[in-house]
């Protein structure tokens, strides 16, 4: 469970803290990446080490030093056909040990399944609730060497970004928002975060994060307003499962990943080309080939 034990493991997850903040692509929430080189972007993983593991191997950083790659909804295994057991510690320290390594490009955002984890509420899937990874039944669980794994680890995610904006007229966040949309501003998460908030308040910004997360607006009115909101042509996420195809595009902005199984995609983008939602389209590739 602990990976290379777990004092060596809270070493990770405060640096990686520490690499987030250091990321010289993040402004404020958001990553806003440069006009050269190329992306590649995951879908949702939900604790699936193997499809992590392929993802990181065809991102190959370390051959590819302009390349950037984005993950986000590492945690959870809600679907449990293709695989056994629940990986998401390891695939939250696989992710923390590679922003060490690739500080400027490697991106982890904000999903809402990592909200839940900071929150420390359990969501439900079928009537049956899914266990948290630093719950009392998980890491939780080991005494004060997990509780100080514990706060290691949550205040990585808590610093987690919230959304990529790419030269290539493309958005990447988890989903985009529903109920607040109309108080959603680029130039809002653009800003680094009222530091003098008091601790354990709840803000606007946190209410719309939020939102951010767990809204599935797909009306095409909705996606055309949030669309000029961060300034791009495509408004590429995840959150919703997509089935064998491993992609939707349910209006003429939106296009769904998903990367959490054996259908699971990736995303291949140049940064120095413009794109449109049909040239997304046409750069998803199959994880599994």
């Amino acid at each position: 469970m602990f990976g290379w034990g777990y004092k060596q493991d809270i070493t990770v997850f405060q640096d990686a803290t520490s690499s987030l903040y250091a990321d010289k692509f993040r402004k404020g929430d958001v990553i806003v990446l440069p006009s050269e080189g190329d992306l590649i972007i995951s879908g949702d993983i939900h604790g699936n080490i193997e499809n992590l593991r392929r993802i990181l191997e065809a991102a190959d950083l370390a051959g590819h030093p302009k390349r950037h790659l984005v993950v986000h909804e590492l945690v959870h295994n809600i679907y449990n056909e293709d695989f056994q057991g629940d990986y998401s510690y390891e695939c939250l320290l696989e992710v923390a040990n590679t922003k060490n390594q690739f500080i400027d490009r490697i991106h982890y955002l904000m999903g809402n399944h990592e909200l839940c984890e900071i929150q420390g509420r359990e969501i439900m899937k079928d009537g049956k609730p899914i266990p948290l990874v630093f719950g009392p039944k998980g890491i939780g669980a080991f005494g004060k060497s997990g509780g100080e794994l514990r706060e290691s680890c949550l205040q990585f995610l808590k610093s987690l970004p919230i959304g990529v904006l790419t030269p290539a007229g493309v958005w990447f966040s988890h989903s985009t928002p529903e109920k607040l949309l109309r108080r959603f501003m680029l130039d809002e998460f653009l800003k680094p975060a009222d530091a003098s908030a008091s601790r354990g308040s709840r803000t606007e910004r946190d209410e719309i994060l939020e939102d951010l997360v767990w809204g599935r607006d797909y009306s095409p009115t909705s996606a055309a307003e949030f669309a000029a909101k961060v300034k791009s042509q495509v408004l590429v996420v995840g959150h919703t499962p997509c089935g064998p195809e491993g992609f939707m595009a349910p209006n003429p902005y939106h296009v769904i990943i998903d990367s959490k199984d054996s259908n699971a995609v990736i995303l291949y983008l140049r940064l120095d080309k413009k794109y449109n939602q049909k040239g997304v389209l046409a750069n998803i590739r199959k994880l599994h080939s």
